[in-house]
C-alpha cells in the first residue's frame, strides 16, 4: 500500500522537485491507510483465534 500511494511522493522528496508539503501529505495518507489495514488484520486474527 505504501509503495502504491507513496512511491511517487518518495521520488519527489528524493529529487527535491516541487512542493514538499504535498509529498509529505501523500506519505502521511499512505501510512494511515497501512495502519488501518494492520488494525483490521489484527482484529481478524483475534476473532479467528477465539471463534
Amino acid at each position: 500500500m505504501q509503495v502504491i500511494v507513496g512511491g511517487g511522493a518518495v521520488r519527489q522528496l528524493r529529487n527535491d522537485a516541487g512542493d514538499n508539503s504535498a509529498a509529505r501529505s501523500r506519505l502521511a495518507v499512505a501510512q494511515r491507510i497501512a495502519a488501518a489495514l494492520l488494525a483490521i488484520t489484527a482484529l481478524c486474527m483475534g476473532a479467528a483465534r477465539y471463534a
